[in-house]
């Protein structure tokens, strides 16, 4: 390697350990990503709601799901879950309510029955008007075949063979047809559905609601389920003269789920605060969020934040000192007009022994015959087209050189 490129050779390997180290940081601090179908589900999960009915004679009981739409109360669910002449009453528990508390009483406003559109609104009393919303899609009447969606609710079929919970099960599929039952608009849908899930919501990737789960053909064991379109909740919700609105609660969580999809985890954590402040009722839901916002900004930062963890201000500490080190060794040596102890191309290709630690040299003895081409005495010229060395330091000179390019001393 010659002189000049071995002066660079240290401060180049620095840099490109640099760049190597905060290259594979960025790789291994990537933010997660999340499908459509997560951020739908996280939209319409607290606004689920289990039904329960009281016994009837027979003691049956009856489980469906449902979906809240105002913050004062209304619920949307299946006509088919509501029977007025059981005289029992229904009971509603919120997603992720807690084991020990009791479910609040609710009452039936309007409902129709399977053949006329199989939709029911229901009515609780809370102690607060803060209950989280759906929101609901108003052309749901021209959705299209194609159109991903997830149908929500508490199926019995799990209950059987797990231990109960008031988590929702979230299930994808597509629109595969839009038929009429009785001259009643229905979807049919692949995400599969069993009892239990019957007035839940079904929902565009969006989170809003474009149906209610209704029905499947009897002994159909494949995923082969229908809906009816949530345009008749909305016309019983304006028949009974009930226009649905988001709360500020609602809008804090929905903003708070988009930064937190978005990597911006400082701003989700503010914005779950305020939900939970804002409403008790968002309480399981915005308390598990912040939690994840919190654990993915200690691990990976803000997205677009300059931050930096502990580990790589230290690496960035030692390599910049390396750069500047290897930078004072590149000074000194340019400064001495040689380095590396290598010849130049087409010199001795010998190095020799630094100026200050080389041994006093004795004249050569002349022999008989023509003195060493390697050493003269000083103040004589070597032959024409013959290498020789340095008078002063021995350094080797190409043939013809008149200073030695090391100590700069006059030659001949």
């Amino acid at each position: 390697m010659s002189d000049h490129r071995s002066r660079f050779r240290y401060p180049v390997l620095a840099v490109l350990t640099f760049s190597a180290t905060f290259a594979a940081a960025g790789v291994t601090t990537a933010q997660p990503e999340y499908t459509p179908e997560v951020q739908a589900a996280a939209l319409i999960r607290p606004a689920v709601v289990y039904i329960e009915s009281g016994a009837d004679s027979n003691g049956t009981v009856t489980h469906c799901t449902g979906f809240i739409v105002t913050p004062d109360g209304y619920i949307g669910t299946a006509g088919h879950c509501i029977d007025p002449t059981r005289g029992s009453g229904l009971y509603v528990s919120l997603a992720g309510q807690a084991r020990d508390v009791p479910p609040t009483p609710a009452r039936v406003v309007d409902y129709r029955p399977r053949d006329a559109g199989d939709v029911a609104l229901l009515k609780v009393e809370p102690k607060n008007d803060d209950l989280p919303t759906a929101q609901l899609y108003e052309d749901s009447e021209k959705l299209q075949v194609g159109t991903q969606v997830l149908s929500v609710g508490y199926p019995g079929s799990t209950d059987r063979v797990t231990d109960h919970s008031l988590e929702p099960t979230a299930k994808s599929g597509t629109v595969s047809a839009a038929k009429t039952v009785a001259t009643q608009p229905v979807y049919e849908i692949s995400a599969p559905m069993s009892a239990g899930m019957s007035g839940g919501p079904t929902v565009n990737l969006d989170g809003n609601v474009v149906g209610i789960n209704s029905f499947a053909p009897a002994g159909e064991t494949q995923p082969f389920n229908f809906i009816v379109p949530v345009q008749g909740l909305l016309q019983l919700l304006a028949s009974n003269g009930v226009t649905p609105k988001p709360s500020s609660a609602d809008d804090a969580y929905r903003d708070g789920l988009s930064k937190f999809y978005d990597g911006n985890y400082s701003g989700a954590i503010k914005n779950f605060d305020s939900t939970m402040e804002k409403s008790q009722s968002y309480l399981p839901q915005a308390a598990a969020m912040r939690r994840d916002s919190v654990k993915l900004r200690d691990q990976y930062g803000d997205s677009g934040s300059a931050t930096m963890k502990p580990w790589m201000w230290m690496v960035a500490g030692l390599v910049v000192a390396g750069l500047v080190a290897a930078g004072v060794v590149f000074f000194i040596r340019s400064r001495q007009g040689g380095g590396g102890g290598t010849a130049p191309a087409g010199g001795s290709g010998t190095a020799p022994a630094p100026q200050n630690m080389a041994a006093p040299q004795a004249p050569p003895q002349a022999p008989p015959q023509a003195p060493p081409p390697a050493d003269r005495p000083s103040g004589s010229s070597p032959p024409s087209g013959a290498a020789a060395t340095c008078t002063n330091c021995g350094f080797g000179l190409e043939a013809g050189q008149r200073f030695c390019p090391r100590c700069g001393k006059p030659q001949g």
